[in-house]
């Protein structure tokens, strides 16, 4: 990650500030954001026999992180991301999926113990399809409430998505599953309404400061985000899935 004044255009250097290595990946955040929020987890990934791999593991059992499924590939790197983040805390992000892209359906089969004991299985799309899949299988046989966030955003078959049960895209990714225009709130909830249609219990659209729009079979509703400074937004759809996952597995209500 380099901090820099303002994000560079095609072509374009611009000298940066601070610079730092940090764990990360959409899943294990996700998980270290649920075990801060006070949940048992257990993760399932593939790291590389790498040192980002070490740190990823060590920084995992340091948030009390169960990682008896994590594999470790033997021909793969550890995934890496090349972050930027400007002054006012937008970022770009280009990704190397490394590992992530050789956890397979028998990784997500050998976790089942896990999976069928789970109040909340989260899942996001940094792995292969075919192993999303199975993940959604298992939980959908198991009557485990599913909980995918559809990032980095690609197009889904509606026979996956209708046994997803939350659905947590922001505008962007939104926009990708149902290729309409998001940019307004009255175009967000319209291709929200679009998913939600197809059989996704409940969709909840993250819109940055804007809030969250959610919908579900009783209509859409707008719920506002904190007013805070932001510094760095990177991670902040991870974090919300994440913590979410938290409150649907304590039984909490939705609002």
């Amino acid at each position: 990650m380099i901090r820099v004044p303002r994000l560079p255009r095609p072509g374009e250097t611009v000298t940066g500030g601070c610079f730092q290595i940090v764990p990360g990946g959409k899943g294990a955040n996700q998980a270290v954001a649920a075990a801060r929020a006070g949940a048992r987890v257990t993760f399932v990934g593939n790291i590389g026999r790498d040192g980002f791999g070490d740190a990823m593991l060590r920084g995992l059992r340091r948030e009390q992180i169960d990682t008896r499924y994590v594999v470790r590939s033997r021909t793969a790197n550890s995934g890496v991301a090349f972050i930027s983040v400007d002054a006012h805390g937008e970022n770009t992000i280009g990704v190397a999926r490394g590992s992530n892209d050789e956890l397979l359906p028998e990784h997500i089969e050998a976790a089942l113990p896990a999976i069928r004991s789970a109040r909340c299985l989260l899942i996001q799309l940094e792995v292969p399809v075919a192993t999303v899949r199975r993940a959604i299988e298992l939980a959908a046989g198991h009557n485990v409430p599913l909980l995918l966030n559809p990032a980095p955003a690609r197009r889904l078959s509606s026979r996956w998505l209708r046994m997803v049960t939350f659905l947590t895209p922001n505008r962007n990714e939104l926009a990708v599953l149902t290729r309409r225009s998001t940019g307004t709130r009255r175009t967000a909830e319209a291709a929200a309404r679009r998913l939600q249609l197809v059989g996704i219990a409940h969709v909840l659209v993250t819109c940055g400061a804007n809030g969250v729009c959610w919908c579900s079979a009783s209509g859409c509703r707008w719920f506002p985000a904190p007013k805070v400074a932001a510094v760095d937004t990177v991670g902040a759809g991870d974090c919300f899935s994440g913590v979410f996952a938290v409150a649907i597995a304590e039984g909490k209500p939705i609002e």
